[in-house]
C-alpha cells in the first residue's frame, strides 16, 4: 500500500489527490505513510453507491468470468486484462457517473 501511495504521489506531484477509501483493513493500517498531497477519507460502510470499483468488479465479473475454470493463473490474468480493455468509456461512466460525482464541479 506504502509503495503504491509512493508512486501515485510521485506519478502527480503538482495535483492534490483526494483518495476515498473503504473500509479495508490495509486502508487503516498504522504503518500507511500519505505524501503531503494525498488526502484520504473513508467512505461508510455499506454504501455501494459510494465504491463504484466494487460495481466496476461485478461488471468484469458478469463480462469475463461465467462459471469457467482456469487451467493457470495466466490464462486468469489474461482474461481480466483483456475483460478491462474491452469495457467502453460509456460504460465506466455508466458506473461510476453518479451524479454527487459529476455535481462536485471540479
Amino acid at each position: 500500500m506504502n509503495l503504491f501511495l509512493q508512486e501515485l504521489s510521485k506519478e502527480f506531484a503538482d495535483d492534490m489527490i483526494v483518495l476515498a477509501y473503504d473500509g479495508a483493513r490495509w486502508h487503516k493500517s498504522e504503518s500507511i505513510q500519505i505524501s503531503g498531497n494525498i488526502v484520504m477519507f473513508f467512505i461508510l460502510p455499506y454504501t455501494p453507491e459510494m465504491n463504484s470499483i466494487e460495481q466496476i468488479w461485478d461488471e468484469i465479473r458478469e463480462k469475463g468470468f461465467r462459471n469457467e475454470c482456469f487451467s493457470t493463473l495466466a490464462k486468469v490474468m489474461d482474461r481480466l486484462c483483456d475483460t478491462i480493455n474491452n469495457l467502453s468509456k460509456k460504460c465506466i461512466s455508466s458506473i461510476t457517473g453518479r451524479e454527487w460525482i459529476l455535481s462536485i464541479g471540479v
